[in-house]
């Protein structure tokens, strides 16, 4: 296992450390002026539309969601991928705050994201991964509580 991964959380996460650039180089291509929960949410689809989605996937989702360091090893994934968002949404954010502000959007979107996959892991009904990030991002697209 050490042969080609340096930790077994490695194994797991490892293949997903390189979509954080994919997801910032599709929220750039995103308009700017579209509201900035839309593009991240949109920016999150284009980058899962890449690649497929096994039932291996599936089970990777489950071991993350049920082993400590597995998921520890995802929250700094997900740091990697918020220092390359948080920038670019806090140059489309006008007032005062943005860096605060776009720090708060973007983890709430890793959060609705990471949710997402989660759920589909489970999912009894066998949604599509972009069929739950939908749901996931939803209320917030349409300003509900």
């Amino acid at each position: 296992m050490h042969r080609y991964f340096a930790t077994k959380e490695d194994m797991v996460i490892g293949p997903f450390e390189t979509n954080g650039p994919r997801v910032s180089d599709e929220l750039i291509k995103r308009p700017a002026d579209e509201p900035i929960m839309q593009s991240l949410h949109g920016a999150y689809a284009a980058m899962i539309t890449r690649g497929p989605h096994r039932s291996r996937d599936r089970a990777a989702m489950r071991l993350l969601a049920s082993t400590p360091s597995l998921r520890a090893r995802n929250t700094e994934k997900h740091m990697v991928w918020a220092e390359l968002l948080t920038p670019i949404v806090a140059e489309r954010l006008e007032g005062s705050d943005s860096p605060l502000r776009a720090s708060v959007l973007v983890q709430t979107s890793l959060s609705a994201f990471q949710l997402a996959l989660m759920a589909w892991a489970d999912d009894v009904q066998e949604r599509t991964i972009l069929e739950l990030i939908d749901v996931a991002f939803g209320d917030f697209e349409a300003g509900r509580n």
